[in-house]
């Protein structure tokens, strides 16, 4: 597995206590989203929006704010 892989992988399952209201979302050719990741800050996110566009070029990754419904 390639080193950026495993270090995203890392960040993405290590527990936080900070808000992640920032998605990665990958549209799906059915109309469909998938939320790829969840960071704390915009700039993370768009980031780990363009890591992902290099490894799957043909996939549509946007980044979005998940606001809380409190």
């Amino acid at each position: 597995m390639n080193y950026l892989v495993r270090k995203f992988e890392n960040q993405l399952s290590t527990p936080t206590t900070q808000a992640q209201d920032w998605c990665v979302i990958r549209q799906m050719a059915t109309m469909q989203s998938l939320v790829i990741g969840r960071f704390s800050s915009r700039i993370e996110a768009e980031h780990y929006r363009n890591f992902m566009k290099r490894i799957y070029p043909h996939s549509f990754f946007e980044v979005i704010f998940d606001a809380p419904l409190d």
